[in-house]
């Protein structure tokens, strides 16, 4: 019997918000809606760990939309006063908590 491993890359949308920033195309320092995302990694649809924290912009003025850059200071002015409501969930961790114990477990039963 042949084991195939299903696994891959998944998102999961963690807030919208309004804040005020600069434009790339219009260069102009208006409202842009924001939208942050996480990808993580999972088996068999069990999250395993969180990849990457990702983030759209769309301009209220010109309705430029940029999709999936990375949550940083580099794109967005106020991100060290947003970070704090974008943490990443703890279910992203399941997986890695599972695995963790059953290495435990198997290392307990081995010693004992």
């Amino acid at each position: 019997m042949m084991f195939f491993p299903k696994g891959g890359i998944d998102r999961v949308y963690l807030g919208t918000d309004t804040i005020l920033n600069r434009c790339p195309a219009c260069e102009a320092d208006k409202e842009v809606d924001i939208l942050v995302s996480v990808c993580y990694f999972h088996m068999y649809y069990i999250p395993i760990f969180p990849t990457a924290k990702e983030v759209t912009l769309i301009c209220s003025k010109c309705d430029l939309k940029r999709a999936d850059l990375p949550f940083s200071d580099k794109y967005i002015k106020t991100y060290n006063e947003i970070k704090q409501f974008y943490k990443y969930p703890i279910y992203l961790y399941t997986g890695t908590v599972i695995i963790t114990f059953a290495i435990l477990l198997l290392a307990w039963s081995i010693v004992k």
